[in-house]
Order: structure tokens, then C-alpha cells, then sequence
């Protein structure tokens, strides 16, 4: 896979963005950091510049893929890159892998008691502890399948209305933690299935593994039942016949080796199956950093985001080439079960909004939000071409550009929340 090289904002890129603001949830709304800070759009010797008096630091990075091979290792690698050569070495990133310091369940006092700075965490596995995550989860089921488009328009629209979430950014703080980017969905997911499915009706005898409530809840709604499997333990289950089918992102499914034993997909192009998600979050001793140092690593998340969408895309139209090597088949669901996920999908997030974990008008600026972005993506000539069967075919990673599309994330939802 091809490393997009990442071309970093300029002032005039960014001409057209919202107007800094230290409105309630920002990165750097405390306004502790020393020093002088930098304006949007600097240069890497403008960074140098106001670093220059800062000692050689070393941030600590838990990333989430289980090494540098993986598909999704980019998205670290070229942060890292971003923030170092920006900084003239003077911020040091070292990359851990996978849960090399921290578990999950441990991920959270690690970044607090300084063991670790910087990390992907993901609050999908504690639901109780970060129940307005939970909701942005079952937000996600409002999107589309559909490809490029489905995954563009979630990815922009659930980080756009998590910014603007004090619930959510209150989940995060009140455990001392400084959010970077709160919410950052998988790639498109699909069912991946051991045998042919051939009819609604044969999902009433299928075992689905799945790593969420939300999950859960949509494979019951389709008939199904829906099964707990530690993540390491999928490709045997799968083999073994434990499970008939798991839910995974094309990327994930191509680094675990899923299709190995599961070349049966299927997805709901009007509706979307509950993601896995992951949010981005600076430890303790973030807010001690010198203010442009503070800046650099905000400004280099977009780096981050575009590797993240570059890294899904392709893993998708890998699994889409993959399948067809194997002799599987990549089908949409059928129009019936659709419904029964659409109809699901409205009844989580209101049972959210009802309990009081997310306002009332959730539900609707997640609509509004995705409508917007569908529009900006078709605008930006990035809508689908073709279906999730062919995607190797007509999305070609080393020829679609998504910088400027991280670019306009970064204008329009990020750029209001930078330290200041």
C-alpha cells in the first residue's frame, strides 16, 4: 500500500475555515501550555522557532494496530513523522504497539499516571464507563454502507457532532484525559460468513460474533444470535465452527486472516452495521507541554485522520480482490433485513436520547451532519463509482487523493478546538 504523502495545511489552505474559538470541549481550553503558540497553517520553521528553548521530549504513543506491518500501522507511523519533522526532532515519538504497555481495561490509569502520553483507545469496550460513546456507536447504525461514501461521510460527520458533544467531551476530561480525536469509527462493516446465507429467513440459525451492544442488537433484530468472542479467538472460531459468521472492516479482516475461512460477505447498503471505534486521547502530562508543542501534535492529527480513511479504503478494496481470489461472493442484504437494521437503528439511538445519555436532537444532527458530508464528498468527486464487490476495480488507493479531504475535516470540525 501506498503512503500518501501528506502536504501540511497552509494559511492559505486553510483561508476559508472557521474562526479559532475556546468554546467548551476544546483541546486546549485550560490554556495551561508555556510559550508562545503559532498560528494555523505554520511552517515547520515558524514550529522550530517557538520550540526552540523546549529540551528534547520523548511522548510515549500506545497505537492500536498489533504492529508496524499491519494495514492500519500508516496512520501511526506518518503522525509520528509529521510531528518530528515538524518539531526539528525536538518532540521525540515512540511508538508502542497493540496493548505492549497497557490493556484496554488498563489504558486509561496508564495515560493518567504518565506510562503512556498518547494512545488509541477504545471505549466500545467499556460501555458503563463511557456510556455517551456507547451512544455515538449506535449513531454510526444511521449512516450508509455504501462504499467510499458510507465511510468518508461517517468518519467526517460522527467526529463533527462529537466535538460538539459537551456529554462526550465531559467523558473524556472527568477522567483526566484530553481528547485529540473523540471518535473515530471503523471503515464499512460487513458479515463475514463461513457458508452462504441465501435467505432472511437463514439467519435464524447463524451465530454472529459480535464486539458491541449495538452489534448485538442489530443481530437479534435480523433473527440471529449474537455471540462473545475474545478478539484473538475469531479465525479459530470461525475454522472450528463455533460461530458462523463475525463482523469486520475489510482492513481488519485482511490482517487477521478472516477470509481465510469466511469468503461469504454481506452488507446493508441503506443502513450500517455498529463499527468498532476508537478515540484519540492525550494523557496527564499533555497540558504541560509548551503551547506550540501542544499545537504540533493537534495540527498532525490531521495527518492521522486522512492515514486512518486511506488505510479502510484500501483494506476494503484488498478484501473485495481477496474474495474474489478465494471464489467467495460479496452480497447486499436483503431489502427485508435492511429494514429490520433500519428499524433497530432509530429504536437505539431514541432509547439513548430517552435515558437521558445523549439530548434529544441527536438522532438529527447525526443526520443532518452525514447529509452534509455526502454532500461535500460528492462535491470533492470522491462519491462511489461501483459496488463493495468490485471496489478493487474503481477505487485505486495510489490514484485517489484524500488530503483534501482531511483538509476540509480539519477546516470545518477540528480547527475551532485547537489549543489556543
Amino acid at each position: 500500500m501506498k503512503v500518501q504523502k501528506f502536504m501540511f495545511l497552509t494559511s492559505a489552505a486553510l483561508a476559508t475555515g472557521l474562526a479559532l474559538s475556546s468554546c467548551a470541549g476544546s483541546a486546549g481550553s485550560n490554556g495551561s501550555g508555556d510559550g508562545e503558540g503559532v498560528p494555523v497553517g505554520a511552517s515547520d520553521e515558524q514550529y522550530q522557532q517557538a520550540l526552540a528553548d523546549m529540551p528534547e521530549t520523548t511522548l510515549v504513543f500506545q497505537a492500536s494496530p498489533p504492529s508496524p506491518d499491519a494495514i492500519a500501522a500508516p496512520r501511526s507511523l506518518e503522525f509520528k513523522k509529521r510531528v518530528e519533522e515538524a518539531s526539528g526532532g525536538k518532540i521525540k515519538i515512540d511508538i508502542v504497539w497493540g496493548q505492549a504497555i497497557a490493556s484496554h481495561s488498563e489504558l486509561d490509569d496508564a495515560l493518567v499516571d504518565g506510562r503512556v502520553d498518547i494512545a488509541t483507545i477504545a471505549p466500545i469496550y467499556n460501555p458503563a464507563e463511557y456510556p455517551v460513546n456507547d451512544a455515538f456507536v449506535s449513531g454510526t447504525t444511521l449512516s450508509s454502507s455504501s462504499p467510499r461514501i458510507g465511510d468518508l461521510s461517517s468518519n467526517a460527520a460522527m467526529l463533527e457532532v462529537a466535538w460538539n458533544s459537551p456529554e462526550l467531551m465531559d467523558e473524556f476530561t472527568s477522567k483526566g484525559l484530553h481528547p485529540l480525536l473523540p471518535f473515530q469509527p471503523d471503515g464499512d462493516q460487513l458479515l463475514m460468513c463461513t457458508d452462504p446465507v441465501t435467505s432472511p429467513e437463514d439467519w435464524e440459525s447463524q451465530q454472529i460474533r459480535v464486539s458491541s451492544a449495538s452489534q448485538s442488537q442489530q443481530i437479534e433484530a435480523i433473527g440471529a444470535t449474537a455471540v462473545s468472542v475474545e478478539f484473538p479467538e475469531i479465525y479459530e472460531a470461525l475454522q472450528r465452527g463455533t460461530i458462523d459468521c463475525a463482523i469486520s472492516s475489510g482492513a481488519m479482516a485482511i490482517d487477521m486472516g478472516f477470509l481465510d475461512v469466511a469468503t461469504h460477505l454481506y452488507y446493508p447498503e441503506d443502513s450500517a452495521l455498529a463499527p468498532g471505534a476508537l478515540s484519540v486521547v492525550a494523557g496527564s502530562d499533555y497540558e504541560n507541554l509548551p503551547m506550540a508543542a501542544q499545537q504540533l501534535i493537534f495540527d498532525s492529527l490531521v495527518t492521522m485522520f486522512e492515514q486512518h480513511r486511506v488505510t479502510s479504503l484500501t483494506g476494503s478494496a484488498d478484501m473485495a480482490a481477496a474474495v474474489r481470489d478465494l471464489g467467495g461472493s460479496i452480497e447486499q442484504l436483503d431489502d427485508s433485513v435492511v429494514q429490520d437494521l433500519q428499524a433497530v437503528s432509530t429504536e437505539m439511538v431514541s432509547n439513548r436520547i430517552e435515558n437521558g445519555t445523549v439530548p434529544e436532537n441527536f438522532g438529527e444532527e447525526v443526520e443532518q451532519s452525514l447529509e452534509k458530508w455526502r454532500g461535500i464528498i460528492e462535491e470533492m468527486n470522491l462519491g462511489a463509482e461501483g459496488e463493495f464487490q468490485n471496489l478493487d476495480e474503481w477505487h485505486d488507493p495510489e490514484q485517489v487523493d484524500l488530503v483534501p479531504f482531511a483538509e476540509r475535516v480539519y477546516q470545518e470540525v477540528m480547527q475551532e478546538h485547537r489549543p489556543e
